[in-house]
């Protein structure tokens, strides 16, 4: 497993579909991953430290972890099945470990909200090389992004 961090939110050029990207931080290999459009400005509020007047979805979620004495010990990218991601939110409760099933864009939500790590699993990086190798055009495309190319998502 490899520890990551979200690099920032994109739109996807060709599909116009909201793309949120992570990095390892061990060795800045960057994964991305397509998400909705509601997910990406969830993503990018938490990034941003917007609250809104009234809690949205990953709000109540974090304000309930909280409300039981509850935390986010980690998330984990687990998987990648035909096109698929798949995620773990691993929640730590009266010392316990609890793993819920979750889209990679809700784990992701929460865990920014909630100041928890994200790690991804080595398959998922194995799976994403072999995807990728023959699209060398989205290859070339994240890898030529810079920092100032994450601006706010907008719809």
């Amino acid at each position: 497993m490899k520890r990551a961090e979200v690099v920032g939110i994109l739109l996807d050029e060709k599909d116009k579909i909201p793309v949120v990207v992570l990095k390892s931080i061990e060795d800045n290999i960057q994964l991305p991953i397509w998400i909705g459009p509601v997910e990406a400005i969830a993503i990018q509020n938490a990034i941003e430290g917007i609250e809104p007047a009234r809690p949205m979805t990953h709000d109540l979620i974090k304000n309930i972890l909280v409300g039981i004495d509850a935390s986010v010990e980690r998330i984990i990218i687990t998987s990648l099945l035909e096109n698929t991601f798949y995620a773990q939110i691993v929640i730590g409760i009266d010392n316990r470990e609890v793993s819920i099933d979750s889209r990679p864009s809700d784990a992701i939500a929460v865990a920014l909200r909630m100041n928890a790590p994200i790690f991804i699993n080595e398959e998922v990086f194995e799976k994403m090389r072999e995807k990728m190798d023959p699209d060398e055009r989205l290859k070339e495309y994240l890898g030529s992004l810079s920092i100032e190319d994450f601006g706010k998502y907008k719809m």
